[in-house]
């Protein structure tokens, strides 16, 4: 039986994603503002996150992602790995 695809490379992950759908900001530094973004899913080393139609992200920022609770924030340090159209793979620093 042949994998498709999208299993293969899955398959070739090293850390196991979790489908999120949560709400986050991503801030190039301290001074700039924020954009808002969809954390898709997630990992204990990355993320995808889509941004909203004609933002862009610079290569490094700060992912802040709010949980579904509100009582607390994560913020996570993140380089671009890959971007399609509004989507980014981002993997933590």
């Amino acid at each position: 039986m042949k994998s498709s695809p999208s299993n293969t490379l899955r398959d070739a992950r090293r850390y196991m994603r979790f489908r999120s759908i949560k709400s986050g900001l991503l801030r190039q530094d301290e001074s700039s503002e924020t954009i808002p973004v969809r954390v898709l899913d997630m990992s204990s080393a990355g993320a995808r996150i889509e941004l909203p139609a004609g933002s862009t992200a610079p290569a490094t920022f700060a992912l802040i992602v709010h949980p579904e609770d509100d009582l607390s924030r994560k913020t996570v340090n993140c380089r671009v790995v890959w971007q399609r159209d509004s989507c980014l793979g981002v993997s933590f620093l």
